[in-house]
């Protein structure tokens, strides 16, 4: 490459045009950052082996960041060849090359305030510790802001993953970059389908304008747009489609869970019963909580959840021994365990295991521990009613993928608090185990990453920990005690059996009712294992559920329906009905006769587009200011070091980061598969932790992946690679469930 760059630079130094001055200030410019990357890329080489998780697993942060380069590289060579090959040429294009060359060399830029950070890491660091806690992060954010990330978005978006990857970030991006305009932009629905069209096509055909666009969107996200973006699956239309699309499943339906109460048997002692919480505020009626239950046969026991048709039409087969309990991703802020249905059918058929899961609630509206509660209320339903579910009730596996996964190693935590049954085995998607803002290698990657950027990771947290709209330095006074010194009060369904256990976790509290109280929280006003949580999230629950039956009051209806709406109730007489019992009166207009006979279908067709549409697109002028409002997060807000102290003290709570559980808690883990990706920006959270893991006793098995992106499970369509990752969660799930069999005949 240098050699290439050399020449390419000695060819243009006699270039006398303002095009070919500019191309060799380009090519110099590569020629110094490239030399400045090497020297501290070799430094930093030499020590990275000691961060891996073992030496059949050479994966860490340093690694990752490495690979990046050297995929830019190669891809830098490529062009400076074909530079070489086609300058020449009376169809050689200058001004295009001049725009690769400036995208390059941004991209350059970006990779050496990257390698400047992960030098001084390592400087901090001690050996094999990915978690750097003794730099200063005002000092890291201040170099991060430094890093334009443009470059990253262009005409190089995703240049180190796969090429079937690549394509589908790029439309992903273009998506993401229209669905911004229309989002902000006052209208109705068809004004808003329009702008999205449009905007689509602009921003598929210019790299340079969507990168812009993708920029400003990460300086300047929300969490109700990042919301209203990540939920686009959850919408009507692409239910569908994936209905279509993806495999077939005989039992593929959502289970209501009622709010009775439930009560586990302890360990040790089954005559001691442990009640579990309510979810939500004490003293209220939460609703009842949602799943979706998948499985590629009728098994035993299921009919009972299923409507009669279904229950009638399939061949029953016996319960199965196994059960997955599943917890979808996206940010705790969006998507659904249905948005989720595009891989869990493919792990439902190569499984052939019924799985159930959860539709947590989300965040802001219900935050931290409102999701916990509900997964761990879900856990013990279903060991009371596995019969229900088509399950022996011999073997549970919880898995999760990004945000599932906490949810799903915070539920084994729970369990082993409260002294009931934990689960047979835990897997995790990329999933990160600290989310207090420690600096670690591969978070750097967040600073350009296509799909996960740092400002979505932190507007996420943010939402999740229930600091959305508190404000900053109104901080409740700190506990006496430190987290791991307190001990978990626990209640049982006599209050007189007191529990024992190996650790000083656990006492009997006889006058607890109904309430398990936890030591995990840093805040004593939002205790998990009292589970309390605000009104405000009770209330919001509530309304949610109302909202799904029907639409929210002042929302706008559909731009065909109000004309419908109009002509059809334009003489006051009769409902909706009288077009399904007769023909439109005579002494109707032909329009309004169009109009009445259509409207069925028109809603039809609208609401494909339409529904959930007061999840997916804020249209009030409230909103509409925020586009250019600074987020929390932004360089020029004054309280953004305040936040992410706030951040920082919340998250200790292991139930949150589940890193800082005690190690005593720990010895008591189920055997954990994780499954992380070399160039995720969570990478380093799950190696760090399986080593945590391992060095207790605990049963782990870890699997690295390559040229795929965090979250590519949700990815459509496709690549052989990312279907290669989906078989690698099978497998691994396989081993944790201790299955013999792939398929039953």
């Amino acid at each position: 490459l240098s050699s290439m760059i050399q020449n390419n630079v000695d060819y243009f130094k006699y270039i006398d045009t303002e095009v070919g001055n500019k191309i060799l200030d380009q090519l110099s410019t590569m020629q110094e950052l490239l030399q400045w990357i090497e020297t501290s890329a070799y430094q930093t080489l030499s020590s990275v082996q000691s961060f891996d998780f073992d030496a059949e697993t050479p994966a860490n942060g340093y690694r990752s960041f490495l690979t990046v380069i050297d995929r830019y590289i190669i891809l830098t060579t490529k062009l400076c060849r074909a530079l070489c090959i086609k300058r020449d040429s009376v169809f050689f294009r200058s001004e295009t090359c001049l725009k690769e060359l400036t995208d390059y060399v941004s991209i350059l830029r970006g990779l050496k305030t990257g390698m400047s950070v992960l030098v001084k890491m390592m400087e901090f660091s001690k050996s094999g510790d990915l978690f750097v806690n003794h730099i200063n992060i005002h000092d890291l954010f201040q170099e991060c802001d430094g890093l334009d990330p443009t470059g990253f978005y262009g005409r190089c978006v995703g240049f180190y993953y796969c090429d079937s990857i690549r394509r589908t970030i790029r439309k992903g991006h273009a998506v993401m970059a229209a669905f911004r305009d229309q989002y902000y932009q006052p209208g109705g629905t068809f004004t808003h389908t329009t702008t999205s069209l449009i905007s689509f096509g602009k921003y598929l055909m210019d790299p340079s304008l969507r990168a812009r666009q993708i920029v400003e969107m990460r300086r300047h996200v929300h969490v109700d747009f990042l919301k209203a973006m990540w939920s686009l699956n959850d919408l009507y239309i692409f239910k569908k489609v994936n209905k279509l699309v993806f495999t077939s499943l005989p039992v593929c339906h959502d289970v209501i869970i009622p709010l009775e109460l439930q009560s586990l048997p302890r360990e040790g002692d089954s005559s001691c019963k442990v009640d579990i919480p309510y979810p939500g505020t004490p003293g209220t009626v939460p609703p009842p909580l949602h799943c979706r239950l998948l499985s590629l046969m009728m098994r035993d026991g299921q009919q009972s959840l299923l409507p009669a048709q279904v229950a009638h039409s399939c061949r029953v087969m016996p319960a199965s021994a196994e059960l997955v309990l599943h917890c979808h991703g996206g940010g705790f802020i969006a998507q659904s365990a249905e948005s989720h249905e595009i891989y869990l059918r493919d792990w439902a058929k190569q499984l052939n295991v019924p799985i159930l899961s959860v539709d947590y609630s989300l965040s802001p509206e219900s935050p931290f521990p409102r999701a916990l509660e509900e997964v761990l209320y879900t856990y013990s339903w279903a060991l009371n009613n596995c019969h229900k579910l088509g399950w022996t009730g011999e073997r549970i596996c919880v898995a999760g993928d990004s945000a599932g996964g906490i949810l799903a190693l915070a539920l084994c935590l729970r369990t082993i608090e409260l002294c009931v049954r934990r689960p047979d085995a835990v897997f995790c998607a990329y999933t990160p185990v600290m989310l207090n803002a420690c600096p670690t290698p591969s978070k750097v990657l967040s600073c350009v990453d296509p799909l996960v950027p740092l400002e979505f990771l932190l507007t996420c947290v943010h939402a999740y920990l229930g600091l959305e709209g508190t404000p900053v330095g109104a901080e409740k006074p700190a506990e006496a005690d430190t987290q791991n010194e307190k001990l978990i009060q626990t209640s049982s369904t006599n209050g007189k059996k007191a529990c024992t256990s190996a650790t000083p976790l656990l006492e009997s509290e006889p006058d607890a009712k109904n309430a398990v109280k936890s030591v995990y929280l840093s805040d004593p006003s939002t205790t998990a294992f009292e589970s309390t949580s605000t009104d405000s999230d009770a209330d919001s629950s509530s309304e949610h559920a109302k909202a799904e039956e029907e639409p929210p009051a002042g929302a706008e209806r559909p731009f065909c329906y109000q004309n419908a709406a109009r002509y059809h109730n334009a003489d006051g007489e009769a409902g909706e009905e009288v077009i399904f019992e007769a023909q439109p009166s005579p002494s109707l207009s032909a329009r309004q006769k169009a109009v009445l006979t259509t409207k069925p279908y028109v809603n039809n067709v609208s609401s494909a587009f339409v529904n959930d549409k007061a999840n997916v697109k804020k249209s009030s002028s409230k909103e509409r200011i925020r586009k250019d409002s600074l987020p929390w997060f932004h360089p020029q807000n004054p309280s953004r070091m305040k936040t992410i102290e706030a951040i920082e003290k919340k998250a200790s709570n292991p139930l949150i980061s589940p890193y800082l559980a005690p190690d005593v808690v720990l010895q008591q883990m189920p055997p954990a598969y994780f499954m992380c990706l070399h160039l995720d920006p969570t990478l380093d959270d799950t190696i760090m932790f399986a080593k945590k893991l391992r060095s207790l006793g605990c049963t782990v098995s870890l699997k690295v992946l390559d040229f795929l992106p965090h979250g590519f499970l949700n990815l459509f369509p496709r690549g052989n690679e990312a279907q290669e990752g989906i078989e690698c969660c099978v497998d691994m799930i396989r081993k944790a469930l201790k299955l013999t069999h792939d398929v039953c005949e």
